[in-house]
């Protein structure tokens, strides 16, 4: 009599660096429910203390202000702040890709986008935004040292208040206007007080109150007039 062999399925064994990518994608994932639980009614503060570093050295670029936000006690701030706002709805990362750097160093980008999110008037609040996150691994786990998101402008005008950040508002309301100038052109420009070293090439001088003139790669000059 033929004896038929029970077929056992084997677990597929990941290589270092294909398993430190899943982990990565988990950090991530738990990164962006993080997110979503501040835009709920009991959202809280305890889901984000979890995915990011505490260190002074990490940083957060915000889709609400153009603030550079160093160091955790001013990120946590700055997620107080998104708490307080109101926000309600969801976000969800799309394109994802993740790329491990070596044992403990790692970035993942996408593109963010919302799902019924609102503002606390209840207006809709659209994205599309380029996203990128660095994590590193601190005493095994993969944790966020730096993140970034586009600058939204949906999500600035229907959140006004969330344009300051942490660290206070702008101490001026003054926006730069662009003006192009014809090409190797400083006309427009009072004369040059002090040009940096490494600047000499593209003349990227002027130390002016309300004129600064600069020159890009393909040799255009424009003048940046406050008003």
């Amino acid at each position: 009599m033929r004896t038929l062999m029970p077929l056992f399925s084997l677990p597929v064994s990941l290589s270092p660096r294909g398993l430190a990518e899943r982990h990565v994608r988990e950090a991530n994932e738990k990164f962006v429910d993080a997110l979503n639980n501040l835009f709920t009614k009991h959202g809280n503060l305890s889901t984000i203390d979890h995915v990011w570093s505490h260190g002074p050295h990490v940083t957060l670029m915000s889709p609400f202000n153009n603030e550079i936000i160093t160091g955790w006690t001013n990120i946590r701030a700055q997620y107080e702040k998104e708490l307080q706002a109101g926000l309600r709805g969801r976000v969800s990362v799309s394109a994802l890709s993740v790329q491990v750097l070596g044992d403990d160093a790692a970035f993942v980008t996408g593109i963010v986008t919302s799902d019924k999110l609102r503002n606390k008037k209840g207006e809709p609040i659209k994205l599309g935004l380029r996203t990128t996150s660095v994590f590193a691994k601190e005493g095994g786990d993969w944790v966020l040292v730096h993140h970034h998101t586009d600058l939204g402008e949906d999500i600035r005008a229907k959140v006004p208040e969330m344009q300051c950040g942490p660290l206070g508002c702008p101490k001026t309301n003054k926006k730069p206007v662009v003006s192009p100038t014809p090409a190797n052109s400083t006309a427009a420009c009072p004369p040059a007080k002090k040009a940096h070293k490494s600047h000499k090439k593209n003349q990227v001088p002027l130390d002016a109150t309300n004129c600064t003139c600069y020159t890009d790669h393909l040799g255009r000059t424009y003048s940046f007039t406050t008003h």
